[in-house]
């Protein structure tokens, strides 16, 4: 026979099941669910901006740069795979990348599996994306524009919208031959996967990325 103790025991946590599983049910149900979501959401993103953020000011530091005077660049080689942040012409970090599933040659049109080659400038980042976080790149830029009119692959309205959203510094628009919406995220550096030839990385390193390049930074992508 069990003894008084024990049963109580067996009663408090039968009690305390129930009621997380009413308050659990409570949550999914209510308007609550947007408010813990929410919490949830800003204490990770609170860890990973702060970790970045130290890291970057520790390499500064030891480079002798400044927040002040930091101004970075990114050069990615495609045949290396490797994405390399530079600060004032200094080296700072290098990251191993994806790319698209057919990894050679520049980007011709939006099905063709290609990651862009050339110069481009960071021009949008989005903290909620599918892939993690998201720093898009404005591909695809005048010059891809003026290649695609002259061989016909689009209009010249599609040439003159593209410019003008690079003279703007705005996002170009994704709805022509040549594709868009194309940038670097997460979920994974260890293959070359992505359809639309965006750029991979390792969450944790892409983190490190988006909380220290500004929209703007310049990107040479390179064979």
């Amino acid at each position: 026979m069990k003894k008084p103790v024990t049963y109580l025991g067996d009663a408090f946590f039968y009690l305390v099941s129930v009621f997380s599983v009413i308050c659990f049910i409570w949550i999914l149900l209510t308007p609550a669910k947007y408010f813990v979501a929410g919490e949830i959401q800003k204490v990770f993103q609170n860890k990973g901006e702060s970790r970045a953020i130290n890291k970057y000011n520790e390499l500064l530091a030891k480079n002798n740069i400044t927040r002040e005077n930091y101004k970075p660049s990114i050069i990615l080689r495609k045949k290396t795979r490797e994405l390399t942040i530079y600060a004032n012409s200094i080296k700072i970090a290098t990251y191993t990348v994806g790319l698209g599933r057919s990894s050679i040659g520049r980007k011709q049109n939006k099905d063709d599996l290609k990651t862009p080659e050339g110069s481009y400038y960071i021009c949008k980042k989005e903290f909620s994306h599918k892939y993690h976080m998201f720093l898009q790149i404005n591909y695809p830029s005048s010059e891809d524009a003026e290649r695609a009119r002259n061989s016909l692959l689009i209009s010249n309205t599609d040439y003159i919208n593209i410019s003008q959203a690079e003279t703007n510094g705005e996002p170009p628009p994704d709805n022509t031959e040549l594709g868009g919406n194309i940038g670097i995220h997460g979920f994974g550096s260890e293959s070359s996967w992505t359809k639309d030839g965006s750029i991979s990385m390792n969450n944790i390193d892409l983190e490190e990325v988006f909380w220290n390049i500004p929209v703007g930074c310049p990107i040479m992508i390179l064979p």
